[in-house]
């Protein structure tokens, strides 16, 4: 089992135990910290998209425009490319106007906002492989007899290509979420967790020990 499946098996433990106990933690990493970092990844990859979707449309159009009706592969091709650029330039812009919400300061809310967006990136990777998937099929059918298999061809060819785009710029972008993740469990997972006593008992103190 690798380091990062371990952590995502962690994390879930690691929330509901910060969020249950009256805690006093004590860690090198900071919280708030690791959550600006995790915000910063996250407009950093809005602007990876934005640049791809920005390239796509200008791409596309220009394909679209020069490619004439002898050349149906260039012109589905351009139409296909235009359509998902100016897609992923929307999802951008709906991206940069959503609130983020208040930093987080704990180690609860940190890990939740980090484990959410880690797994909204796996979610985005299984559908770009789906993506790449289909857009090989029709590449395959268009050859085939297939009706227009020319335009399909085109169309074809751009969701194989906008696919594996995306899919590298979400891998990238899980890839380092998966680090952060792994540094805020760790972080928790090490230090000694003391819970606030009640009147008249006496103090207990936790390690927080995960087996391999």
């Amino acid at each position: 089992m690798t380091a990062t499946s371990r952590s995502f098996r962690r994390a879930p433990v690691i929330v509901l135990l910060a969020l249950l106990l009256p805690v006093a933690v004590s860690a090198q990493a900071d919280p708030t910290a690791l959550n600006e970092a995790l915000r910063a990844a996250q407009r950093d990859h809005l602007w990876r998209v934005a640049v791809w979707g920005g390239a796509s449309l200008a791409a596309g159009l220009a394909f679209a425009a020069t490619a004439g009706d002898a050349h149906a592969t260039r012109k589905g091709f351009g139409i296909q490319t235009a359509a998902w650029g100016a897609i992923n330039l929307g999802i951008v812009a709906w991206g940069f106007a959503g609130d983020g919400g208040a930093v987080a300061t704990d180690w609860a809310s940190a890990l939740q906002a980090e484990d959410r967006w880690a797994h909204l990136l796996l979610v985005n990777l299984g559908l770009n492989v789906g993506y790449v998937a289909v857009g090989s099929a029709l590449w395959i059918a268009s050859g085939r007899g297939l009706r227009s298999g020319d335009v399909v061809r085109g169309h074809a060819m751009a969701v194989v290509l906008q696919g594996a785009a995306l899919l590298a710029l979400d891998g990238w972008a899980w890839h380092s979420s998966s680090g952060r993740l792994s540094r805020l469990v760790d972080a928790v997972a090490s230090v000694q967790v003391s819970a606030a006593p009640l009147p008249g008992s006496v103090a207990i103190g936790w390690s927080l020990p995960f087996p391999g």
